[in-house]
């Protein structure tokens, strides 16, 4: 087992082997990722040795599935590794074709640094540094540590920037990149080109979206520029750049996440069609571990989307509701639209079973509109209530009455026939004559036809009380008796002063009564 910081030209190191740094810090290995077939060269800090906590990956995007590949520097001075299984079988980290130049007087060899670097570089015989051929500082993974840079060289074009892994359980290059913008001079996460989330400018030691006392600790840079180079340097321990963009750090653990709170300063809002409302989703939607009935609509493998993608292609398609990763490792796309499949939830032993994350409404305003609508719906219910209370003892009103008036009439005697509607014109009998049938008249006609009771109208007065001539809505003139409040008369006289004229009256027509 090769347990040292260096690798010689000619040396092999295998899976069994380390190089660790000389402060025994850092440590370079092969390992496999947890649950996969995938083997990677990386670099760990020495004290962690779990295969998730790699914050340099060599082959991130082309992992080997061989446990006995090995790395090594050939007799031409390539840095390569070596696998027989797959079709990875040689990854190139550096080419001599690219330099020719390797002097016989000097030697080449790669040295994992107590800085975290793993280094391939050129030395004269005495051992002192000729120059540096490949480092892997240059060439970054998902995770900034101290002393990485994150900027560009206008004068090789080279740029330093670290790229977000596609999933928790992958380290494949997912779809947001952290770098210095070129143009504006700003630290900025991309998400597939976009801008996603910006810095501001640099100003008297930081950045203006960074200078919150919670942030200052975990993202401490330091700012250097130049006609060639333009970077910052990381001051801290590490940075994590996670697969939904949300960078993250070692001091405080303080977080900064666009997709959590895109109010935050610096955070651009994802662009969504006119069917989505920014105010009302919720970025970061809530999931269930289960299956769904129906097959959904899954996006070809080629996309190598990641959740966060899948997320958007959800919200872009108005009729989408529900998302999903497709493969193992959590990566891959498949959608459903409404009413195209079922939620079953189940635990997470069961087979086929996975997060199915669901769009949703924001939980402050969804518990607003589920109060109004409980309180809407409380009130429209009592006035219902109300009012159908109120219309059953009206009716229930109007049908004694009509049983007293009919009653009343009948002792009365003769037919009778309750109208309400009394501007109708009187039946007439086949022999032209007019039926015998009385009325119930209400009180606003009988107000009519006397204008009111007008005194002018009076034309006399007798026990019952005061007599007034009218006129009823069909023309026909009626004499009408108001019974006086300070008559000693009452129901029974009424009664029997209504036959009396019914019946023994001659000229004189009975017509009706209105009745309280």
């Amino acid at each position: 087992m090769l347990n040292t910081d260096t690798l010689l030209q000619g040396h092999e190191f295998t899976s069994s082997d380390r190089l660790i740094s000389s402060s025994g810090s850092y440590t370079l290995s092969f390992f496999q990722y947890e649950g996969s077939q995938d083997f990677y060269l990386g670099i760990r800090l020495s004290a962690n040795a779990s295969s998730s906590n790699y914050f340099w990956i060599a082959n991130r995007d082309m992992p080997i599935h061989d446990p006995a590949a090995l790395l090594t520097i050939d007799e031409f001075g390539n840095l390569k590794i070596i696998s027989n299984v797959g079709r990875n079988s040689t990854i190139m980290l550096y080419s001599s074709d690219a330099d020719r130049e390797i002097s016989n007087s000097t030697s080449i060899s790669a040295i994992m640094q107590d800085n975290g670097n793993f280094m391939f570089r050129e030395t004269n015989q005495d051992g002192s540094l000729k120059r540096i051929l490949w480092q892997s500082f240059d060439h970054l993974s998902h995770v900034l540590i101290m002393g990485m840079k994150l900027g560009f060289d206008s004068k090789t074009g080279h740029n330093w920037s670290i790229t977000s892994s596609r999933s928790d359980k992958s380290y494949l290059s997912g779809s947001f990149t952290l770098g210095l913008d070129p143009k504006t001079k700003q630290l900025v996460i991309w998400w597939r080109g976009n801008v996603f989330w910006s810095s501001g400018q640099w100003s008297n030691g930081s950045f203006a979206n960074l200078k919150a006392p919670l942030y200052q600790k975990d993202f401490s840079f330091e700012y250097y520029s130049d006609e060639n180079e333009t970077y910052v340097t990381y001051l801290a321990e590490y940075i994590v750049l996670d697969p939904s963009g949300s960078m993250y750090g070692s001091v405080s653990g303080a977080s900064y996440s666009c997709i959590s709170n895109y109010f935050l300063s610096g955070c651009s809002k994802p662009s969504v069609p006119k069917c989505r409302d920014h105010d009302s989703l919720n970025w970061g939607s809530w999931d269930s571990y289960g299956v769904m009935s129906g097959k959904g609509f899954q996006f070809d493998e080629s996309e190598n989307l990641t959740n966060f993608d899948c997320w958007m292609k959800c919200l872009n398609n108005c009729t989408c509701e529900a998302y999903s990763y497709v493969n193992e490792d959590e990566t891959g796309c498949e959608i459903w639209s409404r009413n195209s499949a079922n939620f079953m939830a189940t635990n997470n032993l069961t087979a086929g079973g996975r997060h199915i994350y669901f769009l949703t409404i924001k939980k402050g305003k969804a518990k607003i509109w589920i109060i109004l609508s409980a309180i809407v719906g409380a009130l429209i219910l009592i006035i219902l209530c109300v009012s159908c209370n109120k219309l059953w003892r009206k009716l229930k009103q109007n049908v004694e009455n009509r049983k007293k008036r009919t009653k009343l009439l009948s002792e009365i005697g003769g037919n009778t026939a309750i109208s309400i509607a009394y501007n109708e014109k009187r039946e007439q009998k086949k022999d032209g004559k007019t039926s015998d049938d009385m009325h119930i008249f209400d009180f606003q006609t009988i107000l009519e036809a006397t204008a009111n009771f007008s005194s002018s109208n009076k034309i006399g007065e007798g026990g019952f009380g005061p007599v007034y001539k009218g006129k009823l809505p069909s023309g026909q003139e009626v004499a009408i008796k108001r019974l006086s409040q300070s008559s000693g008369q009452g129901l029974i006289e009424f009664k029997n002063e209504a036959t009396l004229i019914r019946l023994y009256v001659s000229g004189v027509r009975y017509d009706g009564c209105r009745l309280n």
